[in-house]
């Protein structure tokens, strides 16, 4: 490859990789995390200095009080030696670096330094600058009156130490909080990414740890469990809850389909029936005795039908039947007669009770395009027709003949 190519290639513009949602879910998960553990570490650790500020004042009130105490008859007799040789003793056991002892008027009596104060490295300095440590002066008090003061420096050595120690467990603990957060989060979208996967392709055949296989399989179970469900509503969506027939608006909307797909040489037909006198059972039986008999109507009709029939109960106790792939007249009227046999047989009731329940059905055939509504309509005034004649038998429309309301 030639400069030139190389050049080109160089000046070519990056092309823009789009991360995916998982990909930002993680890096932003990761960035929180991140953000809250570096928080909290920082809350603790400033709140653990301000701490080992506290402690290292009241210590060195504490030594200096002690100091004070212990040369007192030492500067009342302004023995230079005694207060040495205190100082001395003292401040090595007491971690101090540079002690002074001076009259009330603020004359040096005498001074002590520790050898390590030559010793004190730049970051012990900046430390004691963080935390504000001070030398601390306190009196030299003899029957309430002040006789000298008393100077004292720390030795910074094991507090430096010690905070060294404190920054390097603050730290290593944050990363390993750290690289066990990005650890979870790629765990947990590992898991979403495979539960994604088996929601989109309805599959559970991954095989994980078995704590992620516990996980698929109860996946699995409340996808079922979701389904069954949701085919459930569907069901009670489309179908009479008492008998379960087809209810009015499916019955309607299967009817409208069937007229769009109607072939030239064959019918399509529609039976409405019409329990006689079931009003007669309901107020001499009772309610529950009315629904039994639907119930068992529901049951006989559906009995009677070919297998790619379908029957609707429209309310109350009026029936529908859709009838298809009609080649000729008699097989709808085979199918209505079967209809009127299987409902001239005796009802017996929970409570032993027998009644009779026939019907009355209107028929109505088409190989038109029409509409369902008219259909319904056509064979609702052929059952009304059939109806005024007794009922108990079936009467097939026909638009040619009279008003069937004027009969």
């Amino acid at each position: 490859m030639s400069i030139e190519q190389n050049i080109e290639l160089l000046q070519m513009p990056k092309k823009h990789v789009r991360l995916t949602l998982r990909q930002l879910l993680q890096r932003y998960y990761s960035i929180v995390i991140c953000m809250l553990l570096l928080f909290v570490e920082t809350t603790i650790l400033l709140l653990s200095l301000s701490a080992i500020r506290r402690y290292a004042e009241t210590n060195m009130e504490l030594v200096a009080s002690l100091v004070s105490y212990n040369i007192r008859a030492a500067v009342l007799a302004d023995d230079h030696r005694a207060i040495r040789e205190v100082l001395s003793i003292i401040d090595q056991r007491r971690h101090v670096a540079e002690s002074r002892v001076y009259d009330v008027k603020y004359n040096l009596l005498v001074s002590w330094k520790s050898e390590i104060i030559g010793q004190t490295s730049q970051a012990q300095k900046m430390i004691a600058k963080w935390l504000f440590l001070k030398p601390i002066t306190v009196p030299i008090l003899h029957n309430q009156h002040e006789i000298g003061h008393v100077w004292l420096n720390g030795d910074l050595r094991e507090l430096t130490h010690f905070i060294f120690l404190m920054l390097l467990w603050f730290t290593g603990s944050l990363l390993i909080m750290i690289f066990g957060a990005s650890y979870l989060s790629c765990r947990k979208y590992s898991d979403i990414s495979i539960s994604h996967r088996m929601r989109k392709q309805q599959t559970f055949s991954q095989q994980r740890l078995s704590s992620t296989v516990a996980q698929l399989n109860e996946l699995s179970k409340k996808n079922e469990r979701l389904k069954k469900e949701n085919n459930s509503l569907a069901w009670l969506l489309q179908h009479d809850q008492l008998t379960g027939l087809l209810n009015r608006s499916t019955f309607q909307s299967e009817l409208t389909t069937v007229i769009e797909s109607l072939s030239e040489c064959k019918y399509v037909g529609v039976l409405f029936i019409d329990a006689d006198h079931f009003k007669e059972v309901n107020d001499k039986y009772g309610h529950a005795a009315g629904d039994y008999t639907l119930i068992t109507v529901a049951q006989r009709l559906r009995n009677a039908l070919r297998k790619d029939d379908s029957a609707a109960r429209l309310g109350g106790d009026e029936f529908a039947v859709l009838v298809i792939n009609i080649e000729a007249v008699h097989e709808v009227e085979r199918i209505a007669r079967r209809i009127v046999d299987a409902m001239n047989e005796p009802i017996e009731l929970p409570d032993g009770t027998r009644i009779c329940q026939s019907v009355s059905i209107g028929i109505v055939l088409s190989k038109e395009m029409t509409n369902a509504q008219k259909l319904l309509a056509q064979a609702d005034a052929a059952m009304y027709h059939i109806k005024r004649r007794g009922g108990g038998w079936y009467w097939i429309f026909n638009a040619k003949e009279p008003d069937y309301a004027n009969d």
